[in-house]
């Protein structure tokens, strides 16, 4: 028996009006049924009976889905593949979006046009920044484009697939449309392919959080262009890996492989690629404490850039100028310089240079202790949609280190592992150094003083592990005093260690004044209250005439506490100076802190009449040392400690040793010892 017909009875004209309805989409154009030579007295009959409905000017739709499902049934195939030919033809010839098109040549089985339809409607969405949907766009056509037609063009378009992704943070998409653009070109024997298949797969190994796989890729990209012949992919392939190499503080490898790169750049002769890799070998120079040669590099990709009108390299090279002033450890010049930065990137439009420039103008106002402009620096940069996942750590960075500073422990700490994330992720071991120094002082605020151990560890670990003279700096020397503070001598001497290493290395005011804290914790560590505050004062004065507020802060406080160990009057005039500083910035541990450091004396002395040095001498016995390792400690001889020892028996009215541990736990939980 003949099935019956879903419009039986409707006669022939409405028939093949509802066939041709039920192969366009919901809210189908009436006027294209036109133009397939559909009369409109054969669409009444579907009306009046309720299968279509009106739907807005010029549209109708199905009543109900499910008989329009058994009209496309009911329907032959060959008579399908003819309909939506015809009505692929028509929706072009009305100029419809091509993502409307491709569905009905490819349901014709015309595979080579369907693509073609959904290739240009990607190429449209990416004008639009619509980079989702270009992205799905190019996977169907990509799916029905077989390897071996049309190469060229569709190695074009797998390329622009993976830009897509990578926009759209498909990077698992992005990896493997590169990975089959890789295999392609070295089948094809086209370097030029290869070279930028792995540039771009190191890039996306990065996102990914895998440095190891990225340095294999760029350093293949590397070797690969110097057999290419062509100066301009050989000067951009070292560049790439120079960067790598910089962000993960790898500098002598960073010198060599820029070198390269800007003898390719002269070879090249393109003013834009001499002005990128000039203006990089200057931010080389200046972390490896070049500060002139740097400024000669930087002066002279600016000029050269100004010269072609290459907008783009102007704005970077501006930006470098900032950096240099960083590595200067002149926070106000790199602030001023990244504020007329990003002057020029907003008057000429360059969008991704401008955020560059916001996330490390976040960073120097955190240095100058401009805090509420720092934040409203990273809050502009994390509001931003389009801005690069590198720049947004930066900024959460930023936020993180003020949030621990201030005492914020929820925040700081979500910020902080966000960030974190974020630098390891992109090798970024500049922000790493930052986000650890402020995590041990969030665990050190919070009394857990092995975990703040292991963070200050931690940055010492990561400092081995490259050739920093600067971004460690500040986490080193705070982690010399918590050291100190704890009477922990081999600590202590690895981080004075480490910040000589630097200061000789790279010779800046900041790192010269490193040397200097880290000397005065070394005499502080030994029971020299005296000597340490003596050799803390000038590190103080040279955070006040450089305008540090934060280090300012910071180093008076540790000036405060000495002289209050050595029972100076004195120490209340420094104390107010850190605490007028830390009020302004809102650091309530720091506030806390100096209270502490201002009762310790007072307090400790009216429980217990004790000495600084016997109050030292009773923190080492309360931490389970002996009298032999207290003399170790604090380079006292074994006798002078038997003396102390005693005296503080008669002072606490203890009897026995025992006791006087169990009194200084006491005297330490009530916060009268450090």
């Amino acid at each position: 028996m003949k099935p019956r017909s879903a419009s039986q009875g409707l006669g022939a004209g409405a028939e093949g009006a509802m066939e041709v309805a039920a192969l366009l989409s919901d809210g189908f154009p009436l006027p294209v049924l036109g133009d397939l030579g559909i009369a409109p007295s054969a669409l009444d009959p579907l009306f009046d009976a309720g299968i279509l409905v009106p739907e807005g000017e010029g549209t109708a739709r199905f009543a109900d889905g499910a008989r329009r499902e058994a009209v496309v049934r009911a329907m032959a195939w060959s008579k399908r593949r003819r309909l939506h030919a015809e009505i692929a033809r028509a929706l072009e010839a009305r100029r419809v979006a091509w993502e409307e098109v491709a569905p009905h040549h490819f349901a014709a089985n015309a595979f080579p046009e369907a693509r073609a339809a959904w290739v240009r409607a990607a190429e449209i969405a990416c004008r639009e920044n619509r980079y989702g949907e270009a992205f799905e766009h190019i996977r169907r056509a990509m799916e029905i484009w077989p390897m071996d037609q049309e190469p060229e063009s569709r190695r074009r378009v797998l390329m622009e697939m993976a830009r897509c992704a990578k926009n759209c943070g498909d990077f698992v998409s992005a990896r493997l449309a590169w990975e089959e653009l890789l295999e392609g070109a070295e089948a094809s024997g086209d370097d030029g392919g290869r070279i930028e298949a792995h540039r771009q797969l190191g890039d996306l190994a990065l996102v990914n959080g895998d440095p190891a796989s990225a340095r294999r890729h760029l350093e293949s990209a590397a070797h690969l262009s110097d057999a290419c012949g062509v100066a301009e992919r050989r000067a951009r392939a070292w560049l790439a890996l120079a960067s790598f190499l910089a962000d993960r503080i790898r500098l002598a490898e960073a010198a060599d492989a820029i070198g390269r790169a800007a003898g390719a750049a002269e070879d090249a002769g393109d003013p834009a690629v001499r002005c990128e890799v000039a203006g990089f070998r200057g931010l080389i120079r200046a972390m490896r404490g070049d500060a002139r040669g740097a400024s000669a590099d930087v002066d002279a990709a600016l000029k050269l850039a100004l010269e072609h009108g290459l907008t783009e390299q102007v704005a970077l090279a501006y930006r470098r100028r900032a950096n240099i002033r960083e590595y200067a450890a002149d926070y106000r010049g790199e602030r001023d310089a990244h504020l007329s930065a990003i002057a020029y990137c907003r008057q000429r439009g360059v969008r991704d240079s401008e955020h560059a420039c916001l996330g490390c103008l976040s960073y120097a106002f955190f240095r100058t202790g401009e805090w509420k402009r720092a934040l409203d620096t990273t809050r502009e940069v994390l509001g931003a949609g389009d801005t690069h996942p590198s720049i947004r750590a930066i900024a959460g960075m930023v936020e993180g280190c003020i949030a621990a500073f201030r005492g914020q422990r929820k925040q700081a700490r979500a910020l902080l592992e966000e960030s974190l994330a974020g630098a390891r992720r992109f090798g970024l071991l500049g922000a790493e150094f930052f986000v650890r120094w402020a995590q041990a002082e969030l665990e050190d605020d919070g009394g857990d003083a092995d975990a703040a151990r292991a963070r200050f560890q931690e940055i010492v670990q990561l400092w081995r592990e490259t050739e920093d003279s600067h971004d460690a700096v500040p986490g080193l020397i705070a982690a010399t005093g918590f050291l100190a503070d704890r009477g922990e001598a081999a600590g202590v001497s690895e981080c004075t260690d480490i910040l000589n290493g630097i200061a000789a290395r790279h010779e800046n005011a900041e790192n010269r004044m490193a040397r200097q804290a880290a000397l005065a914790e070394t005499a502080w560590c030994r029971g020299q209250a005296a000597e340490a505050a003596a050799l803390m004062r000038p590190v103080v004065e040279h955070h006040a005439r450089a305008g540090n507020l934060f280090d300012e802060a910071m180093s008076g406080r540790r000036v405060a506490r000495f002289l209050h160990a050595a029972g100076d009057p004195e120490a209340e005039a420094a104390g107010a100076g850190a605490l007028a500083i830390a009020r302004r910035l809102g650091l309530r541990p720091l506030m806390d802190r100096i209270a502490r450091d201002g009762d310790r004396r007072g307090a400790g002395a009216a429980i217990a009449g004790l000495t600084g040095r016997q109050s030292e001498v009773l923190a080492l016995i309360g931490a389970g040392l002996t009298n032999k390792e207290v003399a170790a400690r604090l380079h006292l001889s074994p006798r002078t400690v038997e003396m102390h020892v005693a005296r503080l028996l008669e002072r606490l009215n203890c009897r026995t040793r025992s006791e006087a541990v169990r009194r200084a736990a006491e005297i330490a939980g009530a916060g009268l010892l450090g």
